[in-house]
C-alpha cells in the first residue's frame, strides 16, 4: 500500500517503541495532511496515519462551514409515533482484536476527536472478509484509535420501553376499544345521535391522516382509507334509514369523488384522485343510461363519451410539465372515459352487442396507436 511503502520507512523500531526523527515526523505529517486534504488516500487511511506520527495529538484539520453541513449526513425529523414506537437504535461496544489477529491495529494515540472518525463496522466486516480471521487485505492498515468498534444492534433497538411507547400503545386500544363499544351499541342511540356519532369519528380520522402525512405516511393512508369506508357505508346506511330518493343518494356520491379528488390534491395520492375521477365517470354513466335507455342509437352513446374523452387526455399532455402526477391522471382516466360508451351500452337492452363488439375493436385499434406514438408521456407517467 502506498502509505505503508511510505511511511513506516522512516520509523525505527527502538526497544519496542516507535521513534521518528522530529523532522522527519513533520515531513511525514505534512505529507499526510496533504493526501488528506486532496483526498488521494481515504480518509481512515489518513486518520490512522496522523494519530500514528503524531501519537494522538494532530488537530483535525479545519473545514468550511458549508462543506462541514455537507459532509455530515442529515439525520430525518421523527414524528411523535416513529419516537414513540421506534426508539434511537443504542450502541454496543466490540473490543478490536488487535494486530494479527483478524482485527485492526491499535494506534500508540489517542481516541478520534469526533464522531465522524468512529470505525464503521460494516467497513470493518466487509474489508475483513466477513470471517473476522484476517483474510482481508485493507484491514490490516487500518486502525482506528481506541479500544472497540461501535455499532448498532437489534436488541438495543428493540428493548428500550419509553413512556412515550406505553402512551402511544395506550392511545390506540382506547381507540379500537371505543370503537368496538359504539358499533355493537350504534343501533341503540336516536337517528340524530348516530349522525353526531358518525361525524365525530369520521372528523377525527380525517384529522388524523392530516397530523400523520409527514410524521407517518403510512397512518396517513390507512387513515384516510377508514374515512373513505366510513362515509360509502355510512351514506348508504343513513339513505336508507331515512328512506330518501335515489337522486340523493347519487348527490351524495358525487360529493364524495369530488372530496376524494380535493383530498387527492391536497395529499398528493394519485390513487385518491383515481378514485375520485372514476367514480364520477360512473355516475355520468348511470345519468346517460337513464337518458338514452328508451331511444338507444350508438353514435348518441359516442357523443356523450368521446369529447369528453379527447378533453381530459388533452388535459394530461398540457399538464405534464407543471404537475406529472396530475397529468397521468388525466391522462389514464380519459382512456378510460374512451371505452365508457361501450361499458354503458352493455346495460341497456336495445343496444346491439354486434356494434359494441365492432366499437371496441376499432377503439383498442386506436388507443394502441396512441400509446405508440406517445409511449414516451405515458412511459413517463408509468415510471417506466
Amino acid at each position: 500500500m502506498l502509505h505503508c511503502s511510505v511511511g513506516f520507512s522512516f520509523v525505527r523500531f527502538r526497544k519496542g517503541k516507535c521513534c521518528v526523527d522530529d523532522q522527519r515526523r513533520k515531513v511525514i505529517v505534512s505529507e499526510i495532511q496533504n493526501w488528506r486534504k486532496n483526498h488521494l488516500l481515504p480518509e481512515h487511511y489518513c486518520i490512522f496515519l496522523l494519530n500514528l506520527y503524531t501519537e494522538g495529538e494532530s488537530p483535525a484539520p479545519e473545514e468550511k462551514p458549508s462543506q462541514a453541513l455537507s459532509s455530515r449526513p442529515s439525520k430525518p425529523k421523527r414524528g411523535f409515533f416513529e419516537r414513540a414506537f421506534r426508539p434511537e437504535p443504542q450502541a454496543q461496544t466490540i473490543p478490536d482484536a488487535g494486530p494479527g489477529r483478524g482485527g485492526p491495529a491499535r494506534s500508540n494515540g489517542g481516541a478520534y476527536s469526533s464522531r465522524a472518525e468512529e470505525v464503521d463496522a460494516a467497513d470493518y466486516v466487509a474489508a475483513s472478509g466477513g470471517s473476522g480471521n484476517g483474510s482481508g487485505k485493507t484491514i490490516s492498515n487500518y486502525a482506528p484509535a481506541g479500544n472497540a468498534y461501535t455499532i448498532p444492534t437489534h436488541q438495543a433497538m428493540t428493548n428500550p420501553i419509553t413512556g412515550k411507547m406505553i402512551l402511544g400503545w395506550l392511545i390506540g386500544a382506547s381507540v379500537i376499544a371505543a370503537l368496538i363499544l359504539l358499533a355493537f351499541h350504534f343501533n341503540g342511540f336516536s337517528t340524530l345521535m348516530q349522525i353526531t356519532i358518525f361525524t365525530s369519528i369520521v372528523f377525527f380520522f380525517y384529522i388524523m391522516a392530516f397530523f400523520f402525512k409527514r410524521r407517518a405516511p403510512v397512518l396517513s393512508h390507512v387513515s384516510l382509507a377508514v374515512v373513505s369506508l366510513l362515509l360509502v357505508a355510512g351514506g348508504f346506511f343513513f339513505m336508507d334509514k331515512l328512506l330518501l330518493p335515489d337522486t340523493a343518494l347519487l348527490v351524495y356520491l358525487g360529493i364524495l369523488c369530488l372530496f376524494w379528488c380535493v383530498n387527492g390534491l391536497m395529499f398528493g395520492y394519485g390513487y385518491l384522485l383515481y378514485c375520485g375521477i372514476i367514480g364520477l365517470g360512473m355516475l355520468y354513466a348511470t345519468l346517460m343510461i337513464k337518458r338514452i335507455e328508451f331511444d338507444y342509437t350508438w353514435w348518441r352513446a359516442e357523443l356523450y363519451w368521446v369529447p369528453l374523452a379527447a378533453l381530459m387526455v388533452g388535459l394530461g399532455f398540457l399538464l405534464n410539465r407543471r404537475n406529472t402526477q396530475l397529468a397521468g391522471v388525466f391522462a389514464f382516466c380519459g382512456v378510460a372515459y374512451f371505452f365508457g360508451a361501450e361499458l354503458a351500452s352493455l346495460y341497456i337492452e336495445q343496444a346491439p352487442s354486434d356494434i359494441i363488439q365492432l366499437l371496441l375493436f376499432i377503439k383498442v385499434f386506436m388507443v394502441s396507436i396512441l400509446f405508440f406514438f406517445t409511449r414516451g408521456y405515458w412511459f413517463h407517467w408509468l415510471r417506466l
